[in-house]
């Protein structure tokens, strides 16, 4: 057989489709380049995507290209690229009609108003497709980039749920952006749900969810993003498996409880959570990158939330957690031992390198003495430097010169650290150079080097010769 010769071009039709679905829309279009055979095969992927982001001109902000246009020559102009994606989305769900089924449809229209019977031909087609995942999007253009705050009726209620879609008996996986619902008409649509996702929805009290819940006995996944007004979400779960809260502004107050959850991700401001115990948890993720104001109170209420996380293996905490941890510095660790050893071995922390995070991150690794990889993300929180100094306290007064306790990870089992957007700074040197000095067990040092940093190189040589004072030759793998 010739080196040369299109060996996918060998491959049957169905397996070629098959390999497209599992492609994004972009991508599978750009196939139709390779060879005659390729040109019309990306319309008969099994999932099927409509998408008006795809047709409008879109600048980097996520507004329309043209908005500082007259405004009857933008608005015609966009009324001729939905229409256009309208069309296509005839085209393609019409080339569907010998296939028996399509696995996914996903349809993201930021004028739905407009084309409502469109709109609504459109997903009644997918459902008579016999679609396990339907996902409908309906928010304004730069809604990614928003929170739902004062201008929050801009993105909400801009489409109704149809009547057809509650009657649909053989739904997997649902997800609604800017879409109105009645929780009580999932009594059928409920039964089949494995996978639940909200986005910009108005949740109007605490009900709506826990009856959403227990609508959907066989759910496992439940992601509310970005949803307001309701003050208090309470989570009710035999069977959820994964948990994210996303930026949900308005949320003061959290209760779970889902006793086979192995998942948990929460991004926002400090509420008051109420979480059972969760056995079988595998992640947990904590970030509150939301908050305004520091408050020195939520030192006590850290180790209260990360005792519910004690089965977790794997665990990310934000830099605001960090910092905080100033004012519970001798509690804090015998918080998480009452129980015994949490069983954490992998723990990322968000961080900026900063001193005012130094104390929080070395009571972290005396918490976790399992602790077999440690993950850095470098990034761009917020520091609450000046409220530090008001409260008397010295950040730049740090531990790195002490030799860190018997009790903690980093002089027994701790084997990989890694930083991700390595800069080679002076703070991220002490870090190293005290986990190198007394990381009895570290094996593998990563660093994944930032843009233009171009001493990577050298800054790994200075750390591979530290470490050879200490032990056997240290792995500095350098990533650029």
């Amino acid at each position: 057989m010739a080196l040369n010769q299109d060996h996918f071009s060998l491959l049957p039709e169905t397996l070629l489709i098959t390999i497209l679905s599992l492609l994004s829309l972009k991508d599978a279009v750009k196939t139709s380049i390779l060879a005659k055979q390729w040109r019309n095969l990306w319309r008969f992927r099994t999932n099927v995507e409509i998408n008006d982001r795809h047709f409008l001109t879109i600048n980097n902000n996520g507004n329309h290209e043209h908005q500082n246009d007259e405004p009857d020559q933008m608005q015609n102009l966009k009324k001729l690229q939905q229409v256009a994606c309208i069309n296509f989305g005839y085209r393609w769900l019409q080339n569907q009609t010998n296939s028996p089924s399509i696995s996914s449809f996903s349809l993201t229209f930021s004028d739905p108003q407009n084309y409502q019977f469109n709109i609504e031909s459109f997903i009644y087609l997918a459902l008579l497709r016999q679609t396990k995942s339907l996902k409908l999007d309906f928010s304004c253009l730069n809604s990614e980039a928003q929170l739902p705050l004062n201008n929050s009726s801009t993105y909400v209620g801009r489409f109704d749920l149809p009547q057809f879609v509650y009657e649909y008996k053989s739904l997997e996986s649902l997800k609604l952006v800017s879409c109105v619902f009645r929780v009580d008409k999932f009594m059928y649509l409920g039964r089949t749900l494995k996978s639940i996702s909200l986005g910009w929805i108005e949740i109007t009290d605490e009900s709506i969810l826990r009856k959403l819940v227990k609508n959907c006995p066989l759910l496992e996944s439940l992601i509310v993003s970005k949803c307001f007004k309701s003050t208090i979400y309470v989570i009710e779960s035999k069977s959820l498996k994964t948990l994210i809260i996303d930026k949900c502004v308005d949320l003061l107050a959290l209760s779970v409880i889902a006793p086979n959850l192995t998942c948990f991700k929460y991004c926002g401001s400090f509420v008051q959570f109420g979480l059972s115990n969760f056995p079988n948890l595998e992640r947990a993720d904590v970030d509150f990158g939301l908050i305004e104001m520091f408050d020195e109170e939520d030192g006590d209420k850290i180790a209260p939330l990360l005792s519910k996380f004690y089965f977790a293996r794997s665990l990310t905490v934000c830099s605001y957690i960090s910092q905080v941890l100033f004012y519970n510095d001798q509690v804090f660790p015998l918080a998480l031992r009452l129980r015994g050893r949490p069983l954490v071995n992998n723990l990322t922390i968000k961080t900026a390198f900063h001193p005012s995070e130094f104390n929080g991150i070395y009571l972290l690794l005396d918490t976790y003495p399992l602790l077999e990889k440690l993950q850095f993300e470098f990034g761009q929180p917020t520091i609450f430097e000046e409220d530090l100094a008001l409260l008397g306290h010295d950040m730049y007064e740090t531990l790195w010169s002490e030799e860190p306790s018997r009790n903690g990870c980093v002089t027994n089992n701790l084997k990989v650290v890694e930083i991700k957007g390595f800069r080679g700074s002076v703070n991220e040197f002490k870090i190293l150079i005290f986990l190198i000095t007394y990381g009895r067990a570290l094996q593998k040092l990563i660093l994944k080097v930032a843009e233009n940093n171009r001493n990577a190189e050298i800054l790994a040589t200075i750390l591979r010769n530290t470490a050879m004072q200490h032990r056997n030759a240290l792995n500095v793998v350098v990533i650029s």
